[in-house]
């Protein structure tokens, strides 16, 4: 392992703590596999990403991998994040000048359309327990008015099809459809044991399991009544609280060793 480079998790924050704890947690096993790992959010929690760029460079490191822990793209990982470690807005890579310090970063792709993710999926739809005859997994999101959680989420949905495995997806708004729209369709077509995993790094108020609780059924304990039918649903935690998310970021990080 090149011991010459600092790997750099890079968080959103929250005022909740929820992504803290997950992009901690993501944190820790890579530290336990070895590589020098450092931590920072972009906001609402410390350490913010500026200041762990210069305990970076107060370390004497050089190098920096830089992996920000989102599921897509978009105005954070690609505007926010490169200026707060010290690069220009839209670059992936550069030298950043920390307190007249050079530092050579390279920020990595986000998470959610690696290869590995639609494999962790499945996984974590296996290992929930079997309640029906025919499973399907509801992939959730909170949507955007642009692209790319819509693509992200798609693109997993079809690889997962791809695998053989019935996948269907879901979004809180802007995208279509919604979980209760997503729910009568799958049961049209013969699903009666559902995993819902929300696709979002942390439980928060736009993609947890609260919200995707779908009140307009008759519910009881994980289990939906639709048209006097029965369909059992799994809310599984969000796909970025699962360790295995670690091999992706791991994966991420070998590209630029």
């Amino acid at each position: 392992m090149n011991r010459g480079k600092a790997i750099l998790v890079a968080g959103h924050g929250s005022t909740t703590k929820l992504n803290e704890a997950a992009v901690e947690r993501q944190t820790e096993l890579l530290r336990n596999k070895g590589y020098s790992v450092y931590l920072g959010f972009k906001g609402y929690t410390k350490p913010l990403l500026k200041n762990t760029m210069v305990e970076i460079a107060d370390n004497g490191f050089t190098d920096v991998i830089c992996v920000p822990m989102f599921m897509t793209g978009g105005h954070y990982s690609e505007r926010v994040i490169p200026k707060q470690v010290g690069l220009e807005e839209g670059t992936s890579s550069g030298v950043a000048d920390i307190g007249g310090r050079k530092i050579n970063v390279r920020i990595t792709d986000t998470i959610g359309t690696h290869r590995l993710m639609t494999d962790i999926l499945a996984k974590i739809s296996e290992s929930a327990e079997i309640r029906g005859n025919n499973r399907g997994i509801l992939l959730f999101g909170s949507g955007s008015s642009k692209p790319d959680n819509s693509e992200m989420i798609e693109e997993n949905a079809r690889r997962l099809r791809e695998m053989g495995v019935p996948a269907y997806s879901a979004f809180r708004k802007y995208n279509t459809p919604n979980p209760k729209d997503a729910v009568i369709g799958m049961r049209d077509d013969g699903i009666d044991d559902i995993v819902m995993i929300p696709m979002t790094i942390a439980s928060s108020g736009h993609g947890d399991r609260d919200f995707a609780l779908l009140p307009e059924f008759e519910q009881d304990d994980g289990t939906l009544i639709i048209g006097g039918e029965r369909i059992f649903i799994t809310y599984a935690s969000p796909v970025g609280s699962h360790d295995s998310v670690s091999l992706i970021l791991e994966d991420l990080i070998k590209q630029y060793l």
